[in-house]
């Protein structure tokens, strides 16, 4: 079987096109696909906001496979992590087991070296993890057996029985009959909760985000251009440190994750902005420089970790406001932010503020800034305002979405699509606002303001590696901003020219930058 799957997969059009064609499959999901493993407890588990999810693995039903069944369909499942790229607007995932993607680097911060070597080796320790340790379950409810080629490159199969099959890999496929309901399930192997099996496999205690993705298959043969994706779900995975070599949140007694419970602050830098005008209504979009990464690593025994392994939430509050003889005069505020992801560095962007009752003159001053004050205040501060703006948007039928956490924007701009380099594939996934972090899709937007137990509450924000602390108060911890102004904007563009632009940083933790014209921007390769 060819290692090339050759996949054209539209989200969005996919609910618009069910319209003018026969439905192949249905796909329903658990609301929160996440498993853990506690090497201290020597436990795995799955759960959800409210904590572990008791009785029946929580996964995908795949049903109302009649059309599907009589035209001789397969079922082709694929799931891998998602590898984030230099900008917030670009996650991948990747099946196979080399990751690849343009050479880009961030200008102007000081940031230490990200390269693709370095992601390449973050990426083949998740990997090896997946490998490893996750487990897929498929049984198939049909008067037929569950049926599928033994031999797949990317998908090693083991019979349980008639309807029943375990897998390990990338992209499995299975024959989909007529009256075929299928449900897919995923879990953490009870050898990975012990660590002398880590240290000889060398994965890292970390956090793991993946996506699955359900397609419909005109053979198995993988190099089929007959593909349509019905369905995808982010699966979250995560093997928690053992308390000997970091200090971890509060054990509640119930299983729900035990993260760092030491708030290391990712280096976070101003990076730019963007204003766009439409009609009345102006747009406003910052974005930050962000490094999440550990150069010192912590550990017992020869397995180690550190927090960078591991999300962090990163969220502040903006305020705008107007310049006039030296004195600001405010403008507006929101909240804003992100779940920066374990072991990246890149810009972080967020979604559109739009303003109805706001203009930018041009020639005329205004300043920036984003304070930072108390990570899980901030957090939940966020994730209550989205959930309550974006509740609405769930009740549309026939619209499969995910939302990213970084920016609180359904992906319902999405296009997706398989880009085969050689033997790598990934699917791609673009976002004009912003895709970052951790997922949360469909009616999981409550876990936004509803997961109790993360983030934990932190008492201190630190320095990455350093004692250096700073005790969370009403005080910022963090603060970014720039001055700019406005130049006159072109008739045929949306685009408002922002000039003489100047950030600054003032931190007790990161420590100060005055005023500067070396802003951070990507540059590729």
């Amino acid at each position: 079987m060819k290692n090339t799957y050759l996949l054209s997969l539209f989200l969005v059009f996919l609910s618009i096109n069910s319209y003018a064609r026969p439905q192949l499959c249905k796909v329903n999901a658990y609301r929160a696909l996440n498993h853990s493993a506690s090497i201290d407890k020597k436990i795995t588990y799955a759960y959800q906001s409210e904590g572990e999810i008791n009785g029946k693995t929580p996964g995908l039903l795949i049903n109302k496979c009649k059309d599907a069944g009589l035209r001789r369909k397969y079922l082709l499942l694929g799931n891998g992590p998602t590898v984030h790229g230099i900008k917030s607007s670009h996650v991948s995932v990747s099946y196979n087991d080399v990751v690849n993607s343009p050479s880009c680097k961030i200008e102007n911060t000081g940031f230490p070296t990200f390269d693709l070597k370095t992601r390449r080796s973050f990426f083949k320790n998740k990997k090896t993890f997946m490998n490893e340790c996750v487990t897929g379950k498929i049984r198939q409810w049909s008067r037929k057996k569950l049926t599928y080629t033994e031999s797949q490159d990317n998908c090693q199969l083991t019979k349980i029985d008639d309807q029943t099959s375990t897998f390990k890999g990338g992209t499995c496929f299975f024959r989909i009959f007529p009256d075929s309901e299928f449900v897919v399930t995923y879990s953490i192997d009870k050898k990975c909760t012990d660590e002398n099996f880590l240290k000889t496999r060398g994965i890292e205690p970390q956090e793991i985000n993946t996506m699955t993705t359900v397609n419909i298959a005109g053979d198995d043969s993988g190099s089929t251009y007959d593909l349509t994706l019905i369905g995808s779900r982010v699966v979250n995975f995560q093997i928690e440190p053992s308390k000997k070599m970091i200090s971890l949140s509060d054990d509640w007694g119930i299983n729900v994750p035990q993260v760092p419970a030491r708030f290391e602050l990712p280096d976070v830098q101003m990076a730019g902005l963007e204003i766009t005008e439409f009609g009345k209504r102006f747009g406003l979009k910052p974005s930050w420089a962000v490094s999440n990464l550990c150069e010192k690593k912590s550990c017992f025994n020869g397995l180690c970790t550190s927090t960078c392994n591991y999300s962090k939430p990163l969220f502040g509050e903006i305020s705008l406001y107007e310049v006039e003889n030296g004195k600001k005069y405010y403008l507006s505020s929101w909240f804003e932010g992100g779940i920066i992801p374990a072991n990246w560095q890149g810009t972080f962007e967020p979604q559109l503020k739009n303003f109805n009752q706001l203009s930018f003159v041009a020639g005329k001053k205004y300043i920036l800034e984003v304070e930072f004050k108390d990570p899980k205040f901030d957090y939940d501060h966020f994730g209550k305002t989205v959930s309550s703006f974006f509740k609405p948007i769930l009740g549309i039928p026939n619209v499969d979405f995910a939302i990213s956490l970084a920016s609180g924007i359904p992906l319902l701009r999405n296009v997706t699509g398989i880009t085969t380099i050689g033997t790598i594939n990934t699917i791609n996934m673009y976002n004009g606002s912003g895709n970052l972090g951790r997922f949360i899709e469909g009616e999981g937007i409550d876990t936004l303001s509803n997961f109790n137990y993360w983030p934990p509450i932190y008492k201190e924000v630190c320095l990455i590696g350093s004692p250096k602390c700073a005790e969370v108060s009403n005080r910022p911890y963090l603060t970014l901003g720039m001055s700019f102004e406005v130049g006159e904007k072109q008739a045929d563009s949306y685009e408002v020219p922002v000039i003489k632009v100047k950030t600054f940083r003032k931190s007790r933790i990161l420590g100060n930058i005055n005023y500067t014209e070396q802003i951070p921007h990507t540059v590729c390769e």
